[in-house]
């Protein structure tokens, strides 16, 4: 005999009496529907924050960095750049704000990358910006302090004229006239202005 097992082709019966089925249903006000060709179903959506990349989960508007710079890269976010120490929160500042984060201790660091932030390069006249002069707004990825320089790391998210914060000194808080400013001298300094307000009230979308 043959150890192997051999299948027969056989039509399967229906069951003699159909199965039944027993459906238990919980709560109260409950529909049973036996059978149904389309079904839909109405899902309440819920609003899920949006993060923008390289943006600190809570940015404080209380203050902004203002970073003037001829090393900075506004065509390359990313590329990190670095501010000679004695021009890093040393001038251009109040001295309260000076006295909070001109240490760079490390909770002076982790403030500091919550700010908006402008980076600049340095007026191409005097207190005028070439025509197609840009300047970038963004935030600080990341500082770290050495002895010949600060090492800044930008995220820059937009760019915008830059002739728009020599038209208007006060609002941003920057010191000068229309002959020089501070955006005429490369340094590193924090304002206590809400940057993204007094953008927005002057018209510019950021």
């Amino acid at each position: 005999m043959s150890n192997e097992l051999i299948l027969n082709k056989n039509t399967i019966s229906a069951p003699a009496a159909p199965l039944s089925t027993t459906i238990s249903q919980q709560g109260e006000k409950n529909t049973f529907i036996e059978h149904a060709n389309n079904v839909i179903i109405n899902n309440t959506s819920e609003t899920i924050p949006t993060i923008l990349p390289n943006q600190p989960l809570k940015p404080n508007t209380d203050y902004y960095n203002l970073i003037v710079d001829g090393m900075i890269d506004l065509e390359k976010s990313g590329i990190c750049f670095s501010v000679n120490p004695s021009r890093a929160l040393t001038e251009y500042i109040d001295e309260d704000v000076k006295k909070h984060f001109a240490t760079l201790s490390e909770e002076a660091i982790q403030s500091l990358q919550t700010f908006p932030t402008i980076f600049a390069h340095e007026n191409d006249g005097y207190g005028f910006a070439a025509p197609d002069q840009q300047a970038g707004f963004g935030y600080i990825l990341k500082i770290k302090v050495r002895h010949e320089g600060i090492i800044i790391k930008p995220s820059i998210l937009l760019k915008f004229n830059q002739q728009i914060l020599n038209d208007n000194l006060l609002s941003f808080d920057i010191h000068g006239h229309e002959g020089f400013c501070e955006l005429n001298r490369t340094h590193w300094t924090v304002k206590k202005v809400n940057l993204i307000s007094e953008f927005r009230e002057l018209g510019f979308p950021i």
